[in-house]
């Protein structure tokens, strides 16, 4: 695993925290750079110190970003409560959030039947087998993603801008640049 340590600039006594946020198709670099990270990236290509970052503010309360200590625990406890109850495969309730309408609904629960047997047949833990299950279930996904056309995938109330869904390009631009 890799990972950024930084000290914290507040004091001494200060709880370590380690960030593991960000989501598909992207790096921690995001949080670092564009978040709630030690720096924020200028137009100018540097770096200058962000007085909200977590290496000043360890405590999760005033950061921006989400407490991973909270929804991880959430998640996991309605899984766990889930596979006790024998609920079966749950796919995200996009017709419910408006972005797909009934006419493609249809279509999209076609989908659900080939991806509900790759994770019974080939599981969701081994890497080498779980790819199958992955690509049948990712297909639901970009089916939603293309119908929904510009939605954020992040954040649905928001459209989605470059590859990633935000204007990363001052990022790229800085890490690319040639030193």
């Amino acid at each position: 695993m890799f990972y950024f340590f930084f000290e914290s600039q507040s004091s001494k006594n200060d709880c370590v925290v380690i960030s593991l946020t960000r989501g598909p198709r992207c790096s921690n670099e995001l949080g670092l750079f564009c978040s709630n990270g030690p720096f924020q990236l200028t137009k100018n290509l540097s770096l200058e110190w962000n007085d909200y970052g977590w290496d000043k503010h360890p405590s999760s309360n005033p950061n921006p970003d989400s407490y991973a200590g909270h929804y991880s625990l959430a998640l996991a406890s309605r899984v766990h409560q889930g596979n006790k109850t024998k609920e079966g495969i749950h796919i995200y309730k996009s017709k419910d959030r408006g972005l797909v309408k009934k006419a493609n609904y249809d279509s999209i629960n076609k989908l659900i039947p080939p991806c509900k047997q790759a994770i019974e047949a080939y599981g969701t833990e081994v890497e080498e087998t779980c790819v199958s299950s992955l690509y049948a279930c990712n297909k639901i996904f970009n089916w939603i993603m293309t119908i929904a056309y510009d939605v954020n995938y992040y954040d649905i109330r928001k459209k989605c801008v470059g590859d990633l869904c935000y204007n990363f390009f001052v990022m790229e631009d800085f890490l690319n640049k040639k030193l």
